[in-house]
């Protein structure tokens, strides 16, 4: 279905699809930090910089290990996707000033 994304402690909620650039429906894992959603798909990662609104989605023709991801894990510098069948794709992150 999808990722649900509430902003208001669960009193209402916005659902994002592959219509917003998801790469999948069926969404395994996800990580937010301040600025970034990452959303971890059958269809691979999905990243978003808008709150959910629009999505990058990111698969093995950009390096990652497999399509299936399962869990995404981000520090400061890096990014970690678990993948089915490709091990751990690893990025560094772009460092902002």
């Amino acid at each position: 279905g999808g990722l649900s994304i509430s902003t208001d402690g669960g009193t209402t909620w916005t659902n994002y699809t592959t219509a917003n650039g998801l790469g999948s429906n069926n969404v395994q894992g996800v990580f937010a930090t301040a600025n970034t959603l990452y959303a971890a798909t059958n269809g691979g990662l999905s990243i978003s910089t808008d709150g959910g609104t629009n999505w990058t989605n990111y698969t093995t023709a950009n390096g990652l290990g497999s399509n299936l991801v399962r869990g995404v894990f981000a520090t400061a510098n890096t990014l970690y996707a678990a993948t089915v069948g490709g091990g751990l794709s690893v990025s560094e992150l772009p460092t902002t000033s």
